[in-house]
């Protein structure tokens, strides 16, 4: 209760201040990130270098800031959207054509849906979505994310995330409700990234070996519904727009009918191809490079 009160006056304080004044706060909160915790730091920059070998430590460094003031913005936009008037959200993101197309492609096919979604400074964009496009409030939309420790901290995302009639499911215990949700041919948004653990696979992402989850593999061995990818391009300080794109998927044996189904047990489609997808994003467009949590 106390802490929901406390992080409720400070968002409170933070909707209400000008929008040059918070950026400039989450400027010098993202550099003190990245001054003072150090670990944090090694591993981004060790990131960076290894991704990009081709750049000097300085421009790593300016990467590796800028990805921690995004990081900050990110944590602030969640916090804050609450007390966001539905004017003031309408006027700070928007919706590329090809979500509409998206949600058009639904309604003529009217199936089941898995919705990627990297971690981007903008992606709380992603819960105001039914907010801006009339035809999503009529979909069932459920979003698998990775619960707080803090009590308090989950209730008030919660609040935040299910403003508009999303459906937050934890990733402790929400497979079995996601399930139900593409059964009833809705739509499962997946939050995902490359420091799963143990509880991911491993997989090589930007020449390295990372843990990736599994989980939409699961579902689309199961359900067998289309994977589409969602951007939210940070267009400036709370600003962004959502793109969409449909996922190219190679399933092991699909050209080959009379193949045992063991190949596609153990064949990763998905998660090959969206670590794919993400690394072309990262290596050839240097705004989305440091708009990633890295």
């Amino acid at each position: 209760m106390i802490t929901r009160l406390l992080i409720g006056s400070i968002a409170h304080c933070i909707a209400i201040l000008p929008e040059w004044c918070v950026a400039f706060l989450c400027q010098i909160l993202g550099r003190f990130f990245f001054l003072f915790f150090r670990r944090r730091r090694r591993i981004i920059l060790s990131n960076l270098a290894h991704t990009f070998p081709e750049k000097t430590e300085t421009e790593c460094k300016i990467m590796a800031r800028i990805s921690c003031v995004r990081m900050v913005e990110l944590g602030v936009l969640a916090i804050v959207l609450p007390y966001f008037s539905e004017k003031r959200i309408r006027r700070s993101f928007s919706l590329d054509s090809s979500v509409e197309e998206f949600f058009r492609e639904r309604e003529q096919n009217d199936g089941p849906c898995i919705v990627l979604l990297p971690h981007f400074s903008q992606m709380e964009a992603m819960t105001v979505i039914p907010l801006l496009n009339g035809a999503a409030k009529g979909y069932e939309i459920g979003v698998i994310y990775r619960p707080f420790k803090n009590k308090g901290l989950e209730q008030w995302i919660h609040k935040t995330r299910e403003r508009f009639g999303l459906k937050l499911l934890s990733r402790k215990n929400g497979f079995s409700q996601a399930k139900e949700i593409l059964r009833r041919r809705g739509i499962v948004v997946i939050l995902f990234d490359q420091n799963a653990g143990e509880a991911g696979i491993l997989s090589t992402f930007l020449g390295r070996v990372a843990s990736t989850t599994f989980l939409p593999d699961l579902l689309f061995r199961h359900f067998h519904c289309p994977v589409y990818m969602f951007m939210p391009q940070r267009l400036g300080f709370f600003r962004g727009k959502c793109f969409c794109e449909r996922l190219d998927l190679a399933v092991a044996g699909q050209d080959h009918p009379g193949e045992k189904d063991t190949a596609k047990k153990n064949d990763y489609c998905v998660t090959h191809a969206m670590n794919t997808w993400l690394e072309r994003k990262l290596l050839f467009d240097y705004d989305v490079c440091c708009d990633w949590l890295w």
